[in-house]
């Protein structure tokens, strides 16, 4: 009787551990882009919305080329874009521009490649608010009367890459644990280039030191001997600052960036002193309240217009820049289609998820990632609103939701097996 009872429970045991580690679960992490590859009508339009200049030298330079070029094919997809968009791309070496030469230190990847706007346009919001733009996006809702009065520079995106870095392209054959995968890196900077970027983060002048959680800060100076500072205190609003808003009650959090907006000083002093320094002014308990939302975990998102949510990373190490608001929530998206802007698969700790090809057209980007840029005044293609990817974008998320859900359940039954093998052993004994 005891032998029978230990053995059913350790089968009940292991058929739970099954259902919670199956048989595929290798095929899932390891995401073969090639799969991926979709032939595309090379129509004029397409290849006029995006020009690429690319500034770079040696035998790489086809290979980031190559990649560029596919990224921007996957977005001429869903976006239509009215003014073409200009992304200047440099791919240089940081050991040579800045003496800095530690390849093995992963903030490289995300504080020496990177990805902005070339500019900001000052934009009106329906409330009256200043809404800072990116120029790739202000080319596109702004009038022509506008754009001709606001002489706009030829650049709309620069992109940066460290050549010194061990990338990994496409078609080279097994990815090394020490290579970054260039594709998912370039995908994730092209679109921060098109401003789907958050500002609010907590700064700080070094570990030691204290947090202080506010928007960017508009004027930036370079002395003589290469030291940031910044002069007269003057934060802006970011377009996707202001559309955070609490999952609780779905309000905005503009009372709490406002008066960072309002705020001026006639300060001049070194960048890494400016949290110190706001620590004694007024502004510091609104940072508090920042601080407090920005640590709760699944506390603020971005609501999009379909009435789902974007959930923001308040919780793996939310005092963390380089990990929290930047990204989304990595419980929640690491393993969907949304995984490309959650910072594991940033600095390359994990993979894209797996998918056929016809079931994700636009790889990488995610629906809710595409919805964002639509929310932000992108206008998204009708053929791509017509799309069975973008139709079925709920049965998708339901069923990621489903398996969330399903691995939760498995990991209860798959623990209440082991109390009963424990319980079983210790009562028969």
């Amino acid at each position: 009787m005891k032998g029978k009872l230990i053995l059913t429970s350790f089968i009940l045991y292991l058929k739970a551990l099954n259902a919670l580690y199956p048989d595929n679960i290798n095929q899932v992490q390891n995401f073969n882009t090639e799969s991926h590859h979709i032939e595309r009508r090379a129509d004029e339009q397409n290849a006029n919305m995006f020009n690429i200049t690319l500034s770079c030298s040696g035998s790489i330079c086809p290979k980031v080329s190559e990649t560029l070029n596919k990224l921007t094919k996957t977005i001429s997809i869903f976006i239509q874009v009215k003014n073409q968009i200009n992304i200047f791309t440099y791919f240089i070496s940081n050991c040579e521009e800045y003496k800095e030469c530690d390849k093995n230190d992963k903030n490289n990847i995300g504080m020496f490649s990177f990805a902005t706007p070339a500019g900001y346009r000052s934009y009106k919001s329906k409330g009256g608010d200043d809404i800072n733009y990116p120029s790739s996006l202000f080319k596109q809702v702004a009038e022509p009367s506008e754009l001709e009065d606001r002489h706009l520079s030829s650049k709309d995106i620069n992109l940066r890459f460290n050549s010194d870095l061990n990338y990994w392209f496409e078609g080279e054959g097994t990815k090394e644990v020490n290579q970054i995968n260039f594709f998912n890196l370039a995908a994730n900077l092209l679109i921060r280039g098109l401003g789907v970027s958050i500002s609010i983060g907590g700064y700080r002048k070094n570990e030691d030191s204290e947090l202080m959680f506010y928007p960017k800060i508009l004027h930036n100076l370079e002395d003589d001997n290469g030291v940031v500072k910044t002069n007269s205190f003057k934060f802006y609003r970011l377009l996707l600052d202001s559309l955070i808003v609490t999952a609780s009650d779905g309000k905005s959090i503009k009372k709490l960036i406002d008066p960072f907006i309002k705020y001026t000083s006639n300060q001049t002093m070194p960048e890494e002193d400016v949290p110190s320094y706001l620590r004694k002014t007024s502004l510091a308990e609104t940072s508090n309240k920042i601080e407090k939302l920005a640590t709760t975990p699944d506390s603020l998102v971005i609501k999009l217009p379909s009435g789902k949510s974007l959930v923001l990373e308040t919780s793996v190490q939310p005092y963390d820049f380089y990990r929290s608001l930047r990204f989304i929530s990595e419980r929640k998206y690491l393993h969907t289609k949304e995984a490309l802007l959650t910072s594991k698969v940033f600095y390359g700790e994990e993979p894209l998820p797996q998918r056929k090809a016809e079931d994700w057209p636009t790889y990488p980007y995610g629906p809710l990632l595409i919805e964002t840029l639509e929310l932000m005044g992108y206008t998204l293609k009708d053929s791509y609103k017509n799309s069975s990817a973008y139709l079925n974008s709920d049965k998708e998320e339901d069923k990621s939701n489903n398996k969330s859900g399903t691995n939760d359940s498995n990991i209860f039954k798959a623990n209440i097996s082991l109390l009963f093998i424990l319980l079983s052993i210790y009562l028969f004994n």
